[in-house]
């Protein structure tokens, strides 16, 4: 049976050889940081004599090295997200019959990562999310304690992720940062209201990250970890890297078909292209419509005449955003410059969310309280909320 004997080099000679590699390599002006990988390194002694003619040994070094920029970007791998944890639950409200439920809206969650990776210093993450609307938006979850959170979907944005909009360079290393972030946010809302029934109803953006596999891995999809269950959620999946489960949230997919409901003619959806007057005319019903989607902050009534000659109402509501609204997002009208940074624009959309509350026992309009968000401050029943 063939042995292998490794000898250890002892310390003086160890230093020795490394100095002759940094030696070697100031001598031809390589600078460490421009090294991507080193490829080869030799080492192997040379006779010669010296000038009294005796006999020397000299020990050489080679080295085979890959420049930086050969090795192209690191691309990191991406990881379900970093638990935080949540605190117990409060004591439990008095059922009054009425039920209040808190829509919060599109904060689109990702970041435009400027700099390069070798240099720590020089990484710029310029968020999508508007992260004082957000802290704004949690705090006043904490006030009005409502029964339910609605979370309307495209939570995160996954830019890197689009097939329809151009991913820049600066989008490629986001992928990270959005799912941390994404669940980072979601428990300050439910640990905001840890009574509240959480719901997260899947967009167009949480769709994106589906679509791409099938498009470029489809023998991926739907893939488990082996230890999992087989009804648990897939790995390239958004419940599963944001880690709904750990945080009581349940995980609506489907878009566009996913809705959730309310009382029996109030429900909860994505959204689609329709304005909240488009939305109150598409159907002759008195089901009420929250949703998200458009970014716009509005409300519209609707009374109309039923088969039987009875007045019946309905409303339909668009929840604004609490992503950014200055370009920042990718859009029909955002853009970057060369570096990657995302160019000021004004969006004509409206951050905010809305508050919504009916008796469960009757079929009643239900009181709505828009809430506008403007510059990390708003006021919602007679008190000022700020992010600074």
């Amino acid at each position: 049976m063939p042995v292998r004997v490794v000898s250890k080099l002892d310390d003086d000679v160890a230093a020795k050889r490394v100095g002759q590699v940094a030696e070697l390599l100031e001598r031809n002006g390589i600078n460490p940081s421009d090294i991507g990988r080193i490829r080869q390194v030799n080492l192997w002694q040379q006779g010669y004599k010296d000038d009294d003619g005796e006999g020397q040994v000299q020990d050489l070094v080679g080295v085979q090295l890959s420049p930086a920029w050969e090795e192209g970007p690191a691309w990191p791998l991406i990881d379900r997200a970093k638990p935080v944890k949540v605190a117990k639950e409060r004591a439990k409200k008095t059922d009054t019959g009425i039920r209040t439920v808190a829509f919060i809206p599109d904060p689109q969650i990702g970041a435009h990562i400027v700099g390069d990776a070798s240099q720590p210093d020089s990484i710029e993450i310029h968020p999508m999310q508007d992260e004082d609307a957000l802290r704004v938006a949690v705090n006043m979850v904490a006030d009005a304690q409502p029964d339910d959170i609605v979370f309307l979907g495209d939570w995160v944005d996954f830019a890197d992720f689009s097939l329809k909009f151009a991913r820049t360079p600066s989008m490629a290393h986001a992928g990270q940062y959005t799912i941390d972030q994404g669940h980072y946010w979601l428990a300050q809302f439910v640990a905001a209201a840890p009574n509240a029934n959480a719901t997260f109803l899947a967009g167009n953006h949480e769709a994106r990250l589906g679509n791409l596999v099938v498009a470029n891995a489809q023998a991926a999809w739907g893939l488990r970890k082996a230890t999992e269950p087989p009804d648990s959620w897939p790995a390239m999946s958004v419940p599963y890297l944001l880690d709904t489960d750990s945080l009581g949230i349940t995980y609506m997919p489907g878009y566009p078909a996913n809705e959730v409901w309310l009382r029996d003619d109030i429900r909860a959806i994505h959204g689609l292209k329709l304005s909240a007057k488009a939305q109150a005319q598409a159907t002759n019903s008195t089901v009420s419509t929250f949703f998200g989607h458009l970014h716009r902050l509005e409300a519209q009534t609707r009374t109309f005449r039923s088969d039987r000659g009875e007045a019946k109402h309905s409303i339909s509501v668009s929840c604004g955003t609490l992503a950014r609204i200055d370009g920042a997002v990718p859009s029909f009208h955002s853009a970057t410059d060369e570096r990657g940074r995302p160019v000021n624009v004004t969006e004509d959309w409206q951050q905010g969310l809305v508050f919504a509350s009916f008796e469960t026992g009757t079929r009643d309009l239900p009181q709505v309280e828009l809430v506008p968000i403007t510059d990390g401050s708003a006021v919602h029943r007679g008190k000022r909320y700020s992010a600074t």
